[in-house]
């Protein structure tokens, strides 16, 4: 994943010094999305939560944040940049 965000940067970088008129470009996201299975379980929602970070927000908040997100970075610790 680390290295997509970067690759995505640097086409990024790329494509705004040659950009054609009008052009745009963005990062297409896809995910599994999860539900809790009992929705008034604690544990439940924190392994909703969990899933999510480590889907979607994974991606999505470096890009929209600027940086991992947060149970990420407590759960994996120094193995994340």
């Amino acid at each position: 994943g680390h290295h997509m965000l970067l690759a995505h940067g640097r086409a990024a970088e790329t494509y705004r010094k040659v950009r054609p008129e009008g052009g745009k470009i963005a990062m297409v996201l896809n995910t599994e999305w999860a539900e809790p299975q009992e929705p008034n379980n604690l544990e439940d929602q924190a392994a909703v939560e969990r899933a999510r970070a480590f889907n979607l927000d994974w991606f999505a908040a470096p890009l929209y944040e600027g940086d991992y997100p947060q149970l990420m970075r407590q759960r994996v610790g120094q193995r994340l940049p």
